[in-house]
């Protein structure tokens, strides 16, 4: 008989086969299952709705920490957020547990593999935060870099999990690169006229921030690897642990501020001011952003993009894994980018419609993109179809043989 892909027994946000039957995924607290196929999607949503989130409350959080009178540094940038994700990801674990007893805090994956995960992490996030100021690499060269987060991921997990896609999960990945770039065209070739005082950038910068993503590209695989090794393993669990060694690393990096050239604190008393002024801007405000809407910003950003970081592992976990994860990120640009046309950032968030050519660009290219996602699951599905049928087939076939070369079968 064919396997079923849509009934299987996991826990969606803890991700662990506690279920007592096998009738669907079973949510974390309470006896309410849904299709294997609804989950992806529901997944999936909600991992761009915090994924956009993140990327609208950064750039407010940037201007906090902004400020003429009082600069802070790039490494406050850091570790006031990492400081927050796994102790917002351990205090859900605890609320689980005392929730649903059968939640387990106990890990079943190698803390080296944890720390491996945090280092890269922690390297993606120097790498992204020193080299993404506009003085260093511009926003026009940004746009592009990102988008070797895909060819990265698939050639990693090609390399070390032997996935080598389908051609139809080929050609929709190609097409969101596609995509992507039609909504670059406006910064690539500087229609509004927004970026021709910013001077030609560095060689370095652009090539330290295009090698930023990928450190994070082997963290995605290598997660997929691990996360998918285990049912019993919770997920929460695992992105807490991943949090973990990422803080304690930013906290041994405070070095990096002192680099000559990386970072901007010539001695202690000016790094030292640049974490007061850091933390003063970002929970009182300033001559940028006024209170409540710097605690405001800062919080949304914490608690969305650590939402963004389960629910993209719960992404790699129950679909095709990161090579999937990569085209919904792909999604979040255009749709960002529409955002603040309708949307301003000055002095917090408001209503401020504002079309030009550019608005057309992103519109399209969200026309490309949403339809190569879709038809990258509707491939995977398929491809998961076939790949149960081929191990159905498999075993009838050995057992097939087992009978025939079985004596006492035979007698």
């Amino acid at each position: 008989m064919e396997e079923n892909e849509d009934l299987i027994d996991v826990v969606v946000i803890t991700g662990n086969n506690h279920s007592p039957n096998n009738n669907g995924i079973a949510l974390p607290v309470g006896n309410i299952y849904c299709s294997l196929r609804a989950t992806r999607i529901i997944i999936a949503i909600i991992c761009i709705i915090c994924l956009c989130g993140a990327n609208v409350a950064l750039p407010v959080l940037s201007q906090i920490l902004l400020s003429n009178n009082c600069p802070s540094n790039q490494y406050f940038t850091l570790v006031s957020c990492d400081f927050w994700f796994p102790v917002i990801l351990w205090l859900c674990a605890i609320i689980a547990k005392l929730a649903n007893p059968l939640f387990t805090i106990k890990s079943y994956t190698s803390h080296k593999i944890f720390v491996l995960l945090g280092l890269l992490d922690t390297l993606n996030a120097f790498m992204v935060v020193y080299a993404s100021p506009p003085s260093r690499t511009l926003p026009s060269l940004q746009a592009i870099l990102r988008t070797l987060r895909i060819p990265y991921t698939v050639l990693l997990s090609y390399m070390i999990l032997h996935k080598r896609p389908s051609l139809g999960r080929l050609i929709c990945t190609c097409g969101t690169l596609i995509g992507l770039f039609i909504s670059f065209e406006p910064i690539i070739f500087d229609i509004n006229g927004q970026y021709r005082k910013k001077g030609i950038a560095s060689v370095i910068w652009p090539l330290v921030f295009g090698l930023a993503y990928l450190p994070s590209s082997l963290s995605n695989v290598l997660q997929e690897r691990y996360i998918k090794k285990d049912a019993k393993e919770e997920a929460l669990v695992f992105m807490a642990w991943i949090q973990t060694y990422k803080l304690i690393f930013v906290g041994l990096f405070f070095w990096a501020e002192f680099i000559p050239g990386f970072g901007t604190a010539k001695s202690f008393k000016q790094f030292q001011d640049g974490m007061y002024c850091g933390f003063m801007a970002q929970y009182t405000g300033n001559s940028n952003i006024h209170y409540p809407w710097a605690a405001g910003a800062s919080s949304a950003f914490i608690l969305l993009f650590t939402g963004a970081q389960l629910f993209s592992l719960l992404l790699i976990r129950y679909t095709d894994g990161a090579n999937y994860l990569v085209i919904i990120q792909a999604l979040v640009t255009p749709l960002v980018a529409f955002f603040w046309t309708l949307f301003s950032s000055k002095n917090g968030i408001h209503w401020y419609p504002h079309f030009t050519l550019s608005t057309g660009f992103i519109i399209a290219s969200v026309l490309v993109i949403v339809p190569c996602v879709l038809l990258y699951n509707y491939f995977s599905i398929l491809d998961d179809k076939k790949r149960a049928a081929r191990k159905a087939a498999l075993k009838e076939y050995n057992d097939d043989m087992c009978a025939l070369t079985d004596p006492s079968a035979s007698s």
